[in-house]
């Protein structure tokens, strides 16, 4: 599912539209978890939940790394464009990166920073 949705889909689709492709997808990940666990969840058993719920939570937290990580990404790119430099910013040594375009972004909670 992963390579189709590598090789299918357009690259130049605005990070909003990822976002909502990450959520979608993680939405529907954990659903089909669900599906796949629903025969083996033994209601007496708690740990089963318990191991349930701590997969939620791991999922949620590495979605919000991913979503972090395409901001930082993101603003970098709108950096190197702004200023048409191809200078190398992965190393660090450049400082901190301010895009000249907009500097409000929408973090995993909903809140605009």
């Amino acid at each position: 599912m992963l390579l189709h949705y590598t090789f299918q889909q357009p690259r130049h689709q605005s990070s909003v539209k990822l976002r909502e492709q990450i959520l979608d997808l993680s939405k529907r990940y954990v659903k089909a978890l669900a599906e796949e666990n629903k025969n083996t969840v033994d209601v007496e058993n708690g740990a089963s939940l318990a191991g349930y719920a701590d997969l939620k939570r791991t999922i949620a937290v590495l979605l919000d790394d991913i979503l972090q990580r395409l901001v930082k990404l993101e603003n970098k790119v709108d950096y190197i464009v702004v200023n048409g430099s191809a200078t190398n910013t992965t190393n660090g040594t450049s400082g901190n990166l301010v895009p000249v375009t907009t500097n409000k972004r929408i973090n995993a909670s909903g809140s605009i920073r």
